[in-house]
């Protein structure tokens, strides 16, 4: 059986399929947006773990020994700052918050070729303007970090204790040189934003060799298996890939 689990903006969704593609099971599960000022858009990324746990339970069930992969899928240019295990220093930074509007100049003062290379428009929003005004004006939370993630990508290292982004996502966040197919190392430092945050960016093809025949995993004893993680891609590029296979487990 496999797994598939979307990290939307308001809610997490699983189902579980057969490899006929026959669907087995669904689950739902919400979690607020919260506004604290006009203009904000955040989330906990502890609500979207338990809602993931709801959902996942309410599609498997007692399936969960039977389950060979899970494909992760989630919500864009979001900006999750956690330490090195995944705990969230602040609420997560999402896609329809427009705080960093009046941050957009800086990109615009690029050298226009060097903006070029980024191959996306400019929006409040999107992870490079959202962690610069975290920079500025949440030093704390910005310094006490030690990853500034996708949501999806967030989720994964929850789920693994690996961080690491793949070009769907990462090529979305005004970081990211799609020329090169790399994190533009020039933009990140003329805009004084730290490279030490941003996540090793593989394709899939290279992370299923690095990881072929390892089983890292994730349990909770709501669910009573441990999840077998994927790579997973933004939403419009759904993925369900069988690296690993889930070992049943009681507790984290």
């Amino acid at each position: 059986m496999l797994l598939g689990l979307d990290l939307g903006t308001g809610s997490a969704k699983a189902i579980l399929i057969a490899p006929s593609g026959a669907v087995l099971g669904e689950g739902v599960a919400s979690y607020p947006v919260r506004s604290h000022r006009p203009g904000w858009a955040e989330s906990d990324p502890r609500d979207w773990w338990d809602a993931c746990a709801e959902a996942v339970w309410a599609a498997v069930r007692e399936r969960g020994s039977s389950v060979v992969a899970l494909g992760l899928s989630g919500q864009m240019h979001g900006v999750a700052l956690s330490d090195a295990a995944g705990n969230p220093t602040r609420p997560a930074v999402l896609w329809a918050d427009t705080r960093s509007a009046g941050l957009l100049d800086r990109y615009r003062e690029l050298d226009a070729g060097l903006r070029g290379r980024l191959a996306n428009p400019l929006a409040a929003g999107m992870a490079g303007p959202s962690l610069l005004w975290l920079r500025d004006e949440e030093p704390e939370a910005h310094r006490a970090a030690r990853w500034a993630l996708q949501p999806k990508d967030w989720l994964r290292l929850w789920l693994t204790g690996q961080s690491f982004s793949e070009p769907s996502d990462a090529s979305a966040t005004l970081l990211y040189d799609l020329q090169a197919d790399g994190w533009s190392e020039q933009v990140i430092k003329v805009l004084g934003l730290r490279t030490d945050l941003l996540p090793r960016s593989w394709s899939r093809a290279r992370l299923q060799e690095r990881w072929a025949g390892k089983r890292p995993g994730f349990s909770d004893s709501r669910l009573g298996f441990r999840w077998p993680p994927a790579l997973g891609t933004r939403r419009r590029r759904y993925s369900v890939r069988a690296f690993w296979s889930p070992v049943p487990c009681s507790s984290r």
